[in-house]
């Protein structure tokens, strides 16, 4: 099983499945390709837009030796400003909540940072001005 805080491996869409993709977006006809975002439609003839996965590789939870081929049903023609760049944002997010989930979960987040005078600190602060060390009540410096 990989963990989220691996690396994510792309894998690059192969060129006969983006032509079917294209095709299937209605790109040969005079419109030329229509976006298949979530409801969008927009016509995408003259416009930038982008092959995407319909389901992220960073989400699936398989070593790329195990991950099986990429077929026409994974792919989908995406408007780069309507419907790609806000699904990809989103998908940014959920992958960083994602690790920062497992990595308290697995209790391995760098220390936090002591702050002086705070309950953790192990010295402690008169309204004299003396330091105390919590731990023995020695006085440390006045």
């Amino acid at each position: 099983m990989r963990s989220p805080l691996d690396r994510t491996d792309r894998v690059e869409i192969p060129n006969p499945i983006k032509a079917q993709a294209y095709v299937r977006a209605g790109g040969l006809k005079p419109m030329g390709p229509f976006c298949e975002g979530e409801g969008c439609g927009l016509p995408l003839k003259g416009k930038c837009f982008h092959y995407d996965h319909k389901y992220p590789e960073c989400f699936q939870n398989v070593s790329r030796a195990n991950r099986p081929p990429i077929t026409l049903e994974d792919v989908q023609v995406l408007g780069e400003d309507c419907c790609h760049k806000p699904k990809s944002r989103a998908e940014v997010r959920q992958l960083a909540k994602g690790k920062r989930q497992f990595k308290k979960e697995a209790r391995i987040d760098k220390p936090k940072r002591v702050f002086p005078g705070s309950k953790r600190d192990w010295r402690s602060k008169g309204v004299d001005g003396t330091v105390r060390d919590r731990r023995t009540g020695k006085v440390l410096s006045q």
